[in-house]
């Protein structure tokens, strides 16, 4: 409440500022919080910026942006944003649109070149360039990272020609996939007629005035970026992806409100409209079934219908060295930016919800009840897809396979009573299924029992790999993906492979 006192007293003086004075009195609770955060999480740096219409209210840096030559934080500090990257390839496949040059409604295939999308359910003509904006088109689960001094990047086309189906039939379900937005990143360069990293600077960074914003594995960037550190705060590697349009942008908090204010409508000095209003407002209307309650996925942008009495436009990143946030308010013109160099820095959102808090009227109140009756509920109930009476529609020995490069390699899963679940697949021994979960026709898990051994490197020894699976149930059928994940050393990623299973008739053995 005190807080609230103090930002909504200021919040006029604040709004009334011009763009060029900032008033960050209004903001002296919320940052002495963010040092607090930062020292509790062991976080070298945070980096803010907001904006409320056509105005910058507070824009700053805290910590060290690179902690071995004691280099500060700044709003222009350039940071690695993961997968915020994905609104800002989108928006470069939305300028294509716009001249006519792809329909979004068109199979994705026909902007492809050697190397084509396929599915095992349904028609390949059914992955069009709308389902994989919004996450529906069936890709499975994919990322690949790939370190300086480890195995070399494959092209588009290779991880195209390796990994990309689709499982089930496109339109069915909403699943993240990097892959996804590789391949829009891909198809962008292609039609674009430039290189990803050069055509996104040309026709998104550039005409809207990101001068400090660019395509870059994080080598050669000098003083000028955010190191990215290890949990430990040890310096991660450069690294590149198979996947460059989901993850390889860098930007300052600066520059990244700049791309949020335009994409709430407001006015900015330097911009040019590269995509219409109307084609801004498609991009946040949700596209894909829902993700959850209330979320769901639009043309680049996730979204949530009610955030404290407000709809939400977002998009975060996450990935070794990286914790982005990126929050739109449309109805308001707010615009919110949280930018840190370390993974799972779980203090960046309650920075995003205080600004949020201190600036929405009612959001802070609405919010709580929210929060307070889902934990009521988390109480009193057990987690639908945990619960064992769930397991009973899937009791029984399915066997199969999955299509692990061009091997065949048998499959088999094994469902007793009260979700005792073990898993089997080439000569391998059963293993037990870990977290297992069946809800909205989904049924998945993870096991300890590599499917796919990491690539050899220097230091191939301290790489872990696990496997996980996510099956669409139908009545005897089981279709999906197994993922090979690798984490350790200079080997991380997570790779999928097909797999189709059938029901065998029922036994004593597994009490159906």
């Amino acid at each position: 409440m005190r807080l609230r006192e103090i930002l909504c007293g200021t919040a006029l003086a604040v709004c009334a500022a011009s763009s060029g004075a900032q008033d960050t009195s209004a903001f002296a609770a919320i940052r002495d919080s963010i040092r607090a955060i930062m020292a509790a999480q062991n976080l070298p740096s945070i980096a803010v910026a907001v904006a409320k219409g056509d105005r910058i209210l507070w824009e700053e840096g805290f910590g060290y942006a690179n902690r071995e030559k004691q280099i500060k934080a700044t709003p222009e500090t350039i940071y690695s944003l993961a997968s915020i990257s994905k609104p800002f390839t989108a928006t470069g496949m939305m300028v294509l649109v716009e001249r006519g040059k792809i329909d979004i409604d068109h199979p994705a295939n026909e902007y492809l070149g050697m190397s084509k999308l396929r599915v095992y359910e349904g028609d390949a003509s059914s992955i069009t360039l709308r389902r994989i904006l919004s996450h529906s088109a069936g890709l499975p689960l994919h990322y690949q990272f790939f370190y300086e001094g480890g195995p070399k990047q494959i092209s588009d086309d290779e991880a195209i020609a390796h990994y990309g189906f689709s499982a089930y039939p496109p339109g069915d379900a909403y699943f993240y996939s990097n892959l996804g937005f590789g391949i829009i990143g891909h198809i962008n360069e292609r039609v674009g007629g430039e290189p990803y990293a050069q055509y996104m600077r040309d026709e998104v960074f550039e005409p809207l005035g990101l001068h400090n914003t660019l395509v870059s594995s994080g080598a050669g960037l000098g003083d000028r970026a955010a190191v990215r550190y290890d949990n430990d705060l040890t310096v991660l590697k450069p690294y590149v992806f198979d996947h460059m349009g989901a993850s390889a942008v860098w930007s300052s908090a600066h520059d990244l409100v700049r791309f949020g204010m335009f994409h709430v409508g407001a006015t900015v000095p330097g911009q040019r409209q590269i995509i219409s209003k109307e084609t801004r407002a498609k991009m946040q209307r949700a596209e894909s079934p829902p993700s959850g309650p209330g979320t769901a996925y639009g043309l680049g942008w996730g979204t949530l219908e009610d955030d404290g009495g407000y709809r939400r436009i977002s998009h975060t990143g996450g990935m070794p060295g990286v914790s982005t946030f990126l929050n739109l308010y449309p109805s308001e013109q707010l615009v919110i930016v949280v930018l840190v160099n370390r993974a799972n820095a779980s203090g960046a959102p309650r920075v995003s919800n205080m600004i949020a808090g201190a600036l929405l009227p009612g959001y802070n109140a609405k919010r709580a009840r929210a929060l307070e009756a889902a934990r009521a509920r988390a109480a009193t109930t057990t987690p639908p897809a945990r619960d064992p009476a769930r397991f009973n529609a899937i009791l029984g020995v399915w066997t199969g396979s999955i299509l692990v490069e061009r091997d065949t390699v048998r499959f088999v899963i094994t469902v007793k009573p009260d979700a005792d679940i073990h898993v089997g697949f080439g000569n391998q021994l059963p293993v037990v299924l870990s977290n297992g979960a069946v809800g909205d026709g989904m049924f998945t898990g993870s096991f300890q029992a590599p499917l796919r051994a990491p690539d050899a490197t220097p230091d191939s020894a301290r790489s872990r790999v696990v496997a996980s699976m996510t099956l669409r149930v139908r009545g005897d059928q089981m279709t999906g993906w197994v993922s090979s994940i690798t984490q350790g050393g200079l080997a991380y990623g997570a790779v999928s492979y097909f797999a189709k299973l059938t029901r065998q008739q029922s036994n004593s053995n597994t009490g159906r």
